[in-house]
């Protein structure tokens, strides 16, 4: 009778078991959210596995920055290919209401096969218009020597009597300490005036004058249409603005794992990572640690050459993570992304049997429950 007392405790308490493992917890976890990272006022978001860098409270997406021989262009689309509806990919406008008087389109190129421009101002003279890049593009000032160049056109020839030349082009490059706040200084380039054929017009780093606590600068296409309108249209294409006369940048070097290859769930997991640049650049980790469905956590930054000790804590047991690690520079280069299995263990080995089993099971089942 004993033993039969004692094999209905058991199986009673394997019940009530299962009933927590499957619907008590997994209603206490509902809702969960995990935490974006935020370096700088910027956030860094995840496309597949390649890491990107965006304004805060705005959810598109910057390039990678285009490595060249010895320039770096920062601007991302710099020739107006990607993107849908009224925009380019990562450029606005300063005027959402008057769709008339800009353009984006493919009628002519100097690269690729789209352009941005300005359009029938003749109905609003006296007034500015602008395209401006919406991303803000990471400097260096006193590290590099900078340039900003653009190539710009007229589309047709219109005789007025007067010069339909004489409206005025500008740059206008406004430039921060963080992203999101007030703009510390700017530089106002006046662009020649432009002809049928496509121009290119090129402004160096004395000219840029970027001061030298300026973090990061943006764009803006300036038409100020002045007194005299006229119906031509200004095209503009392939803008470049970044760094010369450098070292092409080379990706970081596979991060380095250590770090032990179990844990007891609910207590603390330290993995040490080690990075190095050929560049000795700035150094972020991105580490995703397994158990929280592809998102990752940010760290950084850290010096070429740096070991740094993670912690994690894992909530379930009884069964295997698989950790992976990637490094970037603070150019957007990355590295390849590194594994690392850790398996992690529930308190006891019964329970540890069990929740494998039962994690098993409700896999094959599908029924996208946790156990604890």
């Amino acid at each position: 009778m004993n033993n039969y007392n004692n094999l209905r405790k058991k199986i009673v308490l394997m019940i009530i078991s299962l009933f927590v493992f499957s619907v008590l917890l997994p209603l206490a976890n509902a809702g969960m959210v995990v935490n974006r990272v935020k370096a700088d006022s910027c956030i860094v978001e995840r496309d597949g596995k390649n890491f990107v860098y965006v304004k805060a409270n705005e959810s598109r997406l910057s390039a990678v920055p285009v490595v060249c021989n010895d320039e770096v262009n920062l601007v991302p689309n710099p020739s107006f290919e990607e993107g849908s509806g009224k925009y380019p990919d990562s450029w606005r406008r300063n005027s959402e209401l008057e769709d008339k008087y800009y353009f984006w389109d493919s009628r002519c190129a100097f690269s690729g096969s789209k352009s941005i421009g300005f359009k029938d101002y003749i109905d609003d003279p006296g007034n500015n218009f602008s395209w401006y890049c919406k991303e803000y593009l990471p400097v260096h000032p006193g590290e590099y020597e900078y340039r900003f160049s653009i190539h710009y056109k007229y589309s047709q020839d219109i005789d007025y009597g007067h010069s339909p030349y004489l409206q005025g082009l500008y740059i206008n490059l406004f430039y921060y300490t963080s992203c999101g706040g007030n703009a510390i200084s700017s530089a106002c380039v006046e662009l020649p005036d432009a002809g049928l054929d496509w121009e290119y017009y090129s402004v160096d780093d004395e000219e840029l004058d970027i001061p030298k606590n300026c973090l990061y600068a943006r764009i803006h296409i300036v038409l100020n249409t002045g007194n005299l309108p006229s119906d031509n249209e200004i095209a503009f294409d392939d803008v470049f603005f970044g760094p010369v006369n450098v070292d092409p940048d080379s990706p970081p070097n596979n991060p380095v794992l250590s770090g032990a290859s179990s844990v007891m769930r609910l207590r603390p997991y330290s993995l040490k990572v080690s990075v190095s640049d050929p560049d000795d650049d700035q150094l972020y980790i991105h580490v995703m640690w397994g158990d929280n469905g592809g998102h990752y956590e940010d760290y950084g930054p850290y010096s070429s050459g740096t070991t740094v000790e993670l912690t994690h804590t894992y909530k379930y047991g009884g069964k295997e993570y698989i950790i992976e690690v990637s490094a970037s520079d603070e150019f957007g280069m990355s590295s390849n992304w590194v594994e690392k299995s850790l398996f992690v263990k529930s308190r006891n080995r019964f329970c540890n049997v069990f929740e494998n089993i039962f994690y098993k099971l409700i896999n094959n089942l599908n029924l996208g429950l946790n156990p604890c």
